[in-house]
C-alpha cells in the first residue's frame, strides 16, 4: 500500500511541476512556435511569389525581344518604340514592367 501511494504521491508531482513549468513558459513557448511555423511559412510563400514574378518578367523579357529581334531583321534597324511594334501589329499587348532601349534594341524587365 505505502509504494502505491508512493507512486501516486510521485505522479502528481510530476504532473503539477510540468503544469507549473508550462504555466511559467507558455507565451513564450507558444509564441515561439507561432512565429516560426506561420512565419516561415510566409517568408517561403513570399521567395515562391517572388521567383514565380521573375520567372513571368523573364518570358516576357525573352519574349519581346525576339520580336524586337525579328523586326530588325525584317526592317534592317531596331523599333523606335515598343509602341511602334503594337502599332505595327507586331505584338498584342506591351508586358508591365518591361522597358526598351531603342539605341541598342536591348528590351529589359523590372521586377
Amino acid at each position: 500500500m505505502f509504494k502505491f501511494l508512493f507512486y501516486i504521491a510521485l505522479l502528481v508531482g510530476v504532473a503539477y511541476g510540468a503544469k507549473w513549468l508550462w504555466d511559467q513558459n507558455k507565451d513564450t513557448l507558444a509564441g515561439r512556435m507561432t512565429t516560426d511555423m506561420a512565419g516561415g511559412q510566409l517568408i517561403k510563400g513570399q521567395e515562391v511569389i517572388n521567383k514565380a514574378k521573375g520567372l513571368v518578367s523573364s518570358a516576357a523579357v525573352d519574349a519581346v525581344q525576339q520580336v524586337v529581334n525579328t523586326y530588325k531583321a525584317e526592317t534592317g534597324s531596331w523599333p523606335s518604340s515598343l509602341q511602334d511594334l503594337l502599332q505595327k501589329g507586331k505584338l498584342t499587348d506591351i508586358p508591365a514592367g518591361i522597358s526598351y532601349d531603342p539605341a541598342t534594341g536591348t528590351v529589359s524587365g523590372s521586377q
